[in-house]
């Protein structure tokens, strides 16, 4: 009998809540094997340097995937989840995963999840532990409240120029190195609609705000000021410049800040976000 992948029946071993609706059957021992990551997702993966693998039976049917991408040198994020079959099937895939990661010189390797199901795997099965969790912010179409005006504040907001204002922009990013470099925002900029704002006070860049639109739903990445800019409301323009760009497309959003924080909490549910769970991010050193 060679593998199928059919609905998952309440007898079924699988990852509950990892791959809840399917299960595998067949007869072949499994076994890992490297495969080219745009076959899972090939837009992400052409701007995306990435390592895959899938499972597969004896029996020749395929039971899984999993892939991770290169965030930076010597770091990657694991991307893609498809795993369904016995529990064996996950370890055998991440095991084959981190191997390759080795091997091309990656020294810490992440994965982020709302699930506390995967989060428990993450951390019993592969030896991963908390780096940062997040609060997980969403808003519906039309949550803002109409004096929220990007014009209300002492900097101008425009769409940022990187030949011009890349110097800027990275000393900005190098105040928060744990936000996406401005190399990943610009990756994220030619695969999906985005929005790159800077704030301008005096002729000078001291904050941006990145955001972008995927499958109809708008995500607030990343935003931040320069220290000594802080506490004059530029963070704020920010927002509101994103918010109004999300209004104007007519897409529900969401965004992932720290925990510890409760003036950026404060600021983002003014604008008509609400809490919607967490997101913790995990890593582990290979």
């Amino acid at each position: 009998m060679k593998a199928v992948i059919r609905p998952a029946t309440s007898g079924d071993v699988v990852l509950q809540s990892l791959a809840p609706a399917c299960a595998w059957e067949g007869t072949g021992a499994l076994q890992a094997e490297l495969c080219s990551p745009a076959s899972l997702d090939p837009e992400f993966f052409s701007s995306h340097p990435g390592v895959a693998v899938a499972v597969v039976a004896g029996d020749g049917g395929k039971v899984g995937s999993v892939a991770a991408y290169l965030e930076q040198p010597g770091q990657a994020v694991i991307y893609e989840r498809w795993v369904t079959g016995p529990p064996q099937c996950w370890r055998l895939a991440f095991d084959k995963l981190l191997g390759e990661l080795r091997r091309l010189n990656v020294r810490v390797v992440r994965a982020g999840t709302t699930r506390p199901v995967l989060r428990n795997w993450y951390e019993r099965e592969l030896g991963m532990s908390v780096w940062r969790e997040l609060v997980r912010y969403e808003r519906d179409l039309g949550g803002s409240h109409p004096s929220h005006d990007r014009r209300r504040g002492p900097a101008a907001i425009r769409p940022a120029v990187l030949e011009r204002d890349r110097g800027a922009l990275e000393a900005i990013w190098r105040a928060a190195p744990d936000h996406p470099s401005i190399t990943a925002l610009e990756d994220l900029a030619r695969l999906f609609p985005a929005r790159f704002a800077v704030a301008d006070l005096h002729g000078a860049v001291c904050g941006y705000c990145f955001s972008y639109v995927e499958n109809g739903v708008g995500c607030l990445k990343s935003v931040i000021v320069a220290p000594a800019k802080r506490g004059r409301g530029i963070g704020r323009q920010l927002v509101a410049d994103a918010v109004a760009w999300f209004d104007e497309l007519r897409v529900p959003s969401f965004l992932n800040t720290e925990v510890g924080n409760p003036v950026t909490h404060g600021l983002y549910t003014s604008f008509g976000y609400r809490r919607a769970g967490s997101f913790v991010v995990l890593e582990r050193s290979l």
